[in-house]
């Protein structure tokens, strides 16, 4: 039963993202990328998810997944409030975005002046809030904070490493990793 929880969690947050739309990368890249050398952060792997604990503005550690399917970061309600997430200026207070099921839910954007994970500093990061967290921590009996999308990883190289239960950042393809 906890396998098939897992699946749909996974389904529903790869599926909880804004809807499409031009220059969707840079559109939720954070505007700065702090890191110096290559890090290794260690990463918890329950069923078919990986999970990394970050800062955000200095407040935290959260637990969020990371999501590589996701076109956004998303924070719990919680967790906005926790950390004085700013509400987005843009003309419309909501997003519309697609939930696990297909159905179209509105996401409120904020910003949030960073994100810290393992060692590298995300500034003025792009998000959204989405209460969807707390159904998904009863599914997977554990808290979930948000979910870290891809654009967040905009600038760096990213590698999953599920035997060791890492999460590698770089500038660049590691010198001794393969090809």
């Amino acid at each position: 039963m906890k396998s098939t929880g897992s699946i749909f969690l996974v389904r529903l947050l790869l599926a909880l993202q804004p809807l499409p739309a031009a220059g969707m990368l840079t559109d939720g890249a954070p505007l700065v990328t702090r890191l110096g050398d290559p890090v290794s952060v260690p990463a918890e792997i329950v069923g078919h998810a990986m999970y990394v604990n970050v800062m955000i503005n200095d407040h935290g550690p959260f637990r969020f997944l990371l999501d590589t399917g996701c076109s956004f970061t998303l924070v719990s309600p919680g967790v906005a409030e926790a950390v004085g997430a700013v509400a987005g200026d843009q003309d419309d207070d909501y997003v519309a975005a697609r939930n696990g099921l297909g159905d179209t839910t509105e996401v409120e954007p904020v910003a949030l002046e960073s994100i810290d994970l393992g060692g590298v500093r995300f500034e003025d990061v792009p998000a959204a809030v989405s209460d969807s967290f707390a159904k998904l921590s009863a599914i997977e009996g554990r808290r979930i904070d948000g979910a870290l999308g891809f654009p967040l990883f905009a600038d760096l190289f990213l590698g999953l490493d599920f035997p060791n239960q890492r999460v590698l950042l770089g500038r660049q393809w590691p010198v001794k990793a393969p090809a």
